[in-house]
């Protein structure tokens, strides 16, 4: 074999090892932007079951509190002895009531760094109606049933429970009509999301 013959052959053989080199690298970039994006994946759905699960309870504890809200009626005191059975049954609700009452308070004062500002400011406006409704002391809960604004402070706690339900839909991407939307909410994915 002459010199150019070995040039040739060295020229050929040192294509295909760049060649193989290449491929070796971009096989263990793409390798490592799988393992990226698998962990931001793990991370993202971890974080969307998390905070799944933190407006499911959210949710389970407003219909608790609006049930409550609802529920009783009269001016009584809880320190009253001689109670017949009817008042019982109040005090029994307007304890039901109170217990709600705080774990929501609780609950949502927790959950505030994990949950949305606006369904967090939401739940606030919520707390105010109710607690407008019902002032809740440490011995008794009166009911401002004689109000005459009563029902429009109903239909107030209605409306608010009815935007967060809806904010909580559009978080995790469940549109009104009740059809699943995507898994993971649009933030995550990187696509463009409404301003309020």
């Amino acid at each position: 074999m002459g010199a150019d013959e070995w040039h040739i052959l060295f020229s050929i053989i040192s294509g295909a090892l760049a060649g193989l080199i290449i491929s070796y690298i971009r096989i263990r970039m793409y390798e490592k932007e799988r393992e990226v994006t698998e962990r931001q994946l793990f991370v993202h759905r971890l974080q969307f079951e998390t905070e799944f699960e933190l407006y499911k309870k959210l949710w389970f504890i407003i219909v608790d509190v609006k049930t409550y809200a609802i529920e009783f009626v009269p001016i009584r005191s809880t320190t009253n002895t001689n109670l017949s059975e009817e008042d019982g049954n109040e005090i029994k609700k307007m304890s039901n009531f109170k217990t709600a009452m705080a774990e929501y308070r609780n609950f949502t004062f927790a959950n505030y760094p994990f949950l949305l500002p606006q369904i967090y400011e939401k739940t606030v406006v919520i707390y105010v109606l109710v607690s407008e409704r019902v002032r809740v002391g440490s011995d008794y809960v009166l009911s401002k049933t004689d109000w005459p604004e009563n029902e429009e402070n109903l239909e107030k706690i209605n409306e608010e429970i009815n935007k967060i339900g809806s904010m909580i839909r559009e978080r995790i991407m469940i549109p009104s009509k009740g059809t699943l939307g995507s898994y993971l909410p649009k933030d995550i994915l990187g696509l463009p999301t409404k301003n309020k």
